[in-house]
């Protein structure tokens, strides 16, 4: 699959139209709260990679926030919803990510389950991370690392990455990254992991 539902700009209009709970609402916020309070006093700002929404923001107005997405995202989506944010259009399989090294968190809320390359992604990310790392809502599985498809906002293709436990575990240590806290994502879920990083 080389397009997937988030290149769509039709996307946006569809994401606009849904009426899910807010993200401190949510049946997974209890998960990510618990790993954003455990580092919360060491943090003085956070890079939220597709931020889409921007929800994070609201739910944690205390920490300086800086969302990132693709540009149609961020204009037609995070901008109309949240438009006193900061914003930083990017593309995570085309862009640098040296940005990431300027923020104490970056978070990814169902946003590396969405790369076409996770594992490639994966250690983008944590080789130019500083600090601290979430992962939000990510299968980690025992069998190989896989895609699978499946339907998103106003039934659009795209993906779905499950990764190998071995080899998130490979990733996160050549990065030098330990594996702080790991709780399920949701309360029926046992492969959806919710993952705090440190460096």
């Amino acid at each position: 699959m080389n397009d997937t539902a988030w290149s769509n700009n039709d996307i946006c209009d569809h994401i606009l139209n849904t009426n899910f709970p807010p993200l401190n609402k949510s049946n997974h916020f209890h998960a990510l709260n618990k790993c954003v309070e455990r580092i919360k006093p060491d943090i003085n700002n956070v890079l939220d990679l597709g931020c889409c929404k921007a929800e994070f923001s609201d739910a944690f107005p205390d920490i300086d926030y800086c969302g990132a997405d693709l540009s149609h995202i961020i204009e037609n989506v995070s901008k109309k919803l949240r438009p006193d944010n900061k914003y930083i259009n990017l593309n995570a399989d085309m862009d640098s990510l040296s940005i990431l090294y300027d923020f104490d968190l970056i978070v990814m809320n169902s946003f590396l389950s969405e790369m076409k390359n996770p594992l490639k992604t994966l250690h983008s990310v944590l080789t130019y991370s500083k600090k601290y790392v979430i992962i939000h809502r990510q299968d980690i599985v025992n069998h190989p690392t896989r895609l699978e498809t499946y339907k998103t906002y106003g039934g659009l293709e795209t993906v779905n990455s499950l990764i190998n436990t071995e080899d998130f575990n490979h990733i996160t240590k050549s990065n030098r990254f330990h594996v702080v806290m790991v709780l399920d994502s949701y309360e029926d879920s046992q492969t959806k992991k919710t993952i705090l990083l440190s460096k």
